[in-house]
This record gives structure tokens, sequence and C-alpha cells, in this order.
């Protein structure tokens, strides 16, 4: 039996699975093409199940935790859009953003257990189980990003094979019988990548990247978010967060279907929030003949009150958001040493390029319309693609590059870079330093990752200490080599040159947790297996039993099922008389 390798795009939004027998296919989880990334803690649940405890628990369910992944709590980018989360956040003791609900947690933990439903969907549907995977990553994440992932990966029981950046990944899936230079433009939930790429005779060789780690659809949620709470506030009408936040979701979707849509504050039955995604799906499948007008939205409220909201007034929103793609995109035309008519193939990625807005941004940049693959999808595909060539003979090969410069701090806090941005990896580079006082015993080396000509306005990596002998400034030699491994993972190694002494460092991400407790978390994974089954089949029966006539449903049932901790068992007995 052959060794499935999981394709994993795990989302800001949503998680997608693939797997490469013949030709990708996506697993399907519970008959969607993907799935939520969003935790509740309070029931350790993920997926779609989750999405209505943003408004019953928004305390306890954590979303969009990729954008808070491997990142300081004193980020500055970061602290209003902190703010703006129903969850608290706070900084842990190694600086980082950590998560409070009931209990404290890191978003290196939420990822572990969005990997570990995937793992468990993956091995339901494949009948076998999985154990390792290629998971995708935006081309910006930096070195601690993506030693994060890895360790969530870990956490969840996954040996991870490579980690591939997003874009790289699209271009593989589309371009393995292509030839010509594509540019992928990335504007996913919480990420911005651009990617180009030259395609030929199955190698695709990135020749440069950039993006923005923090741009994406929760952005222009933010905003849609304050326009209702706005146009609701005359009407002395308030919703909760959570409401607000799918509403927003609702909104923002259904006016790349429609020019405008009504907004229904009356309805009296259940909401029903997943039609949006089987809209999307009947569009990938281009099944879009009829939508038995649902150009509206309900949203179950005591109040009688309806507006109407148009495209036009979303673009609005949306423009400056979506203008600030224009800048890496043409730096990424610069970087790759071409002009834009040499593009051949502009594809788009990312739930958000459904926008028409965004595809008309993206035909403006590069004077040539995008061609639609199915969003959702194609960086998973990319994925197992990649997976199903390590472990087999790949009729492909991929030469990627790292996103930023990485190097160390000199004399006056400036930056010197040792690996320059757009390098290719894996790759090795070494520089000679020397000291910059008389009689140093030791030599400090700062590794930060960036741009910037200073050092403090990049990002700080790590510090690897040399003791050296007691020499007048200038004299000792210093050899400093940087190595970057196919996952973009940075090793550094320094050397005295006069003595041949060496300390060398693999610069690990810190997730502030020691090796004891993530050991602890693996254990408990495995201990508490069966009690996370119980769990979900608690929380099916309740669904279950919600969606019966209530007149059928004894009190009896009814207070049975209130329980934290009811029997499945006596429920399932129960039941039966009714159905």
């Amino acid at each position: 039996m052959d060794v499935p390798v999981l394709g994993i795009d795990l989302g800001t939004t949503n998680t997608c699975l693939s797997i490469k027998k013949d030709k990708p296919e996506i697993i399907l989880v519970d008959n969607h093409k993907t799935f939520p990334s969003i935790y509740n803690l309070k029931v350790n649940l993920v997926g779609h199940e989750v999405k209505k405890y943003l408004t019953v628990d928004p305390k306890n369910t954590f979303f969009a935790t990729k954008r808070l992944i491997g990142k300081k709590f004193d980020d500055q980018e970061l602290t209003k859009y902190l703010r703006s989360l129903p969850y608290k956040t706070f900084s842990h003791v190694n600086g980082d953003i950590w998560l409070k609900g009931d209990k404290i947690l890191s978003p290196v933990q939420v990822a572990a257990k969005i990997l570990a439903f995937a793992k468990k969907k993956a091995e339901m549907y494949l009948k076998q189980p999985v154990k390792e995977s290629v998971i995708t990553v935006p081309a910006y994440f930096d070195d601690h990003q993506r030693q994060a992932t890895k360790t969530a990966a870990k956490l969840a029981g996954l040996n991870v094979l490579r980690i591939l950046n997003e874009p790289t990944a699209a271009a593989l899936a589309y371009g393995l019988d292509k030839e010509g230079t594509v540019a992928v433009f990335d504007l996913g939930g919480g990420t911005f990548d651009i990617s180009i790429l030259k395609i030929s005779n199955g190698v695709f060789q990135v020749l440069s990247t950039n993006g923005n780690t923090f741009l994406g659809g929760e952005d222009i949620d933010f905003k849609i978010k304050e326009f209702i709470r706005d146009k609701l506030k005359d009407k002395n009408i308030s919703l909760e967060e959570g409401v607000l936040k799918k509403l927003a979701e609702e909104v923002k979707v259904k006016l790349s279907l429609f020019d405008k849509i009504t907004v229904n504050l009356d309805k009296k039955e259940d909401d029903n929030f997943e039609e949006i995604e089987k809209i999307n799906e009947k569009l990938d499948s281009k099944q879009t003949e009829n939508f038995d007008n649902q150009n509206q939205i309900f949203v179950k409220n005591k109040l009688k009150h309806k507006f109407t909201v148009k495209r036009k007034d979303i673009e609005k929103l949306a423009e400056e958001i979506v203008k600030r793609t224009v800048k890496p995109c043409k730096q990424a035309i610069k970087d790759a040493k071409i002009s834009k008519n040499e593009i051949d193939h502009v594809i788009l990625v990312g739930g958000m390029t459904r926008m028409p807005f965004v595809k008309q941004v993206v035909k403006e940049i590069f004077d040539k319309d995008p061609i639609l693959v199915d969003p959702d999808t194609v960086v998973a595909e990319g994925a197992a693609i990649q997976g199903y060539s390590l472990k087999n003979t790949s009729t492909h090969l991929l030469l990627d590059v790292n996103s930023l410069s990485l190097g160390i701090e000199t004399i006056g806090g400036v930056f010197s870079p040792i690996i320059k941005r757009n390098s290719p990896f894996p790759t090795k580079k070494t520089e000679t330093f020397t000291t910059s006082n008389d009689f140093q015993e030791e030599v400090l080396l700062n590794i930060y990752q960036g741009e910037r000509p200073l050092v403090k306005h990049n990002k700080l990596l790590g510090s690897l200490k040399l003791t050296i002998p007691k020499m007048k400034k200038g004299e000792p030699k210093i050899e400093v080599t940087f190595e970057t491994d196919p996952d973009g993972i940075l090793k550094i190694y320094a050397k005295d040159i006069n003595t041949n002494k060496e300390v060398k460092s693999e610069l690990f991400f810190s997730s502030g947790l020691t090796d004891n407790e993530l050991e602890g978390m693996l254990e408990e994974a495995q201990l508490n297996e069966e009690d996370d089954k119980i769990a979900v089949e608690r929380l099916q029966l309740i669904n279950k039993i919600n969606k019966l006539n209530q007149n059928l449903v004894s009190d009896e049932l009814k207070e049975e099922i209130k329980k934290e901790n009811f029997d499945v068992e006596k429920v399932k007995f129960m039941l039966k008389s009714i159905i």
C-alpha cells in the first residue's frame, strides 16, 4: 500500500486537504472542499461545527490565529487588530502573542488542533494512517513563523516533509504541463503573496517573491463590520461581535456575486451561514445558472429591520487594502529582472480573489486578464503534488527562494545581509567579520531578517555567542556561515579562524513551550483521543435533536442533553422512540 503524503493548505480563514494518486484530489471534510480554521477551547473542536460558537462563546473561539503565529505582542502592526478580536490576547513570558479563554494557549497550539483535525479527517477519508505531510505557508513567512508551523505539525502527530510557499504550490498545481513565466497573485484571509516563476521542461524556478503577512480578507471584514455597525447605529440596533463577523463575511462574498444585496434582520428561524459556501462551490464548478433569489442575507434578530448594501459600497471600503498589493507586485517584477509584458500568465489564488474589484486591480497591474483556477483548492493540490514527488520519482524540479534577507548586526546597529532576499534555497553563504574593540573575549552575533539598513527596523531571530582569544581589534577573523534548508529555515555557524573553534545553531522558534511541555501535549492528545471522539459525538447528537420537531422531544431528553457530559448511549436510546 502506498504511504500517502497529505498536502495541507493551512489558511487563515479555511484549511484545505489534498492527496495525489494518479492526480491530485481534494479530501472532502463534512462534504465541503475546505473547513474553517477555527477552534473552540471549551468543546475542544475544530471546523464547521465550531462556527456557531463565534456568536455563543466568542471568548473561547479562536479564529485567524495564523496572523498571530510567531508574532510578538508589542508588534505595532498588530495593536489595532488585537483590540478588534472578540477573544483576549496577552504577552507571554517570551514576548509572543498568546491567547486567553477559559485557559491560556498559544497560536501554535491552535494550529496543532487544526492540523490534528485535518489528519483525522484525512485518515477517515483514506481509511489508512497518515503520518507525513507537506504544509504550505505564505512566501513572506519569516523563519520563526515557519518553525512555528513545524512545531504545530509535530504536536498534531505529523512529520513535515516540506514547508512549501503557497504561491509556489499554486504554480505547481497549475503549471505541470505548462511553459512560460507565471505570476501568482495570492490574496487570502490574512496574508498576501506575489511570486513570479519561470516554468520550463518541468523546472519551476522562482524568480522573485514579495508580499505582506498582514494583509487580507480579515482587514476588509473589519471595515465592513464598522460599515454595518454605523448603518445600524441610527436605528439603535447593535449586534454581537461574532454575529457582525459572520455578517461581514457574507456581505463580502455575496457582493462578489450580486451588484446589491438586502440584509434582513427579522428572520425567525435559524440562520444558515453555510449557504454562502455552497454558492462558492457552485461557482467553482461553474453551476451558476440559478441561485433562486439568494441575494438576501437573513440574520436572526428580534427587531424587524432590513437595509441594502451595494457592491460599490464595499469596493470603496476595500480600495485602500486592495491597492496595497500594487507596490509588492511592481517590486516583484523589478526583482525578477523582467518587464510585465514578459509575464505569460497571471494566476489568482486565495478566496479574496473572487472579489471583482480585486480581479480589476490585478488586470491593471499586469495588463492582462488573470486566469481563473479554484482559489480554495489549488494550493493544497500543489502541496499534494510536491508530497508525492518527494516519495516517488519526480517529474519536476522546484527551485524556490527566501523572501527576506538574513544577516547579522554590525557596529552601530547596521544590518549586514549574508543571504540576500530572493536567493534560492537550500543555499549556503559565508562572510568574514572582525572585532570592533580591543581584547574582546567573546563575540555576540545577533541574527536578523529584513530589508532595512538598521537592525532596529528588522526582526531579531536569535543570537549566537563565540568565545575568542584576546587580541587587538581588527585582528580576529570570524567566519560566519548562514545555511537555509529546503524549508527555508536557517542554520548558523560561527568559526574563529585563528583557533578553528566553531559554534553552530539552528534557530528554533521559541513557542514559549518547553520540550517537556511539548512532549506532554503529545501524550495528552493520545490519552484524550477517545474522550475527544465522545465530545464530537455529543455535539452531533445535540445538533440532531435540535433539528427535530421540538414537540416530539421529551422534556427528559431536553434536560439530559443540557448536562455537560451526558451519557451518549442513553441519549441514543431515548432518540429511538422519536426517529
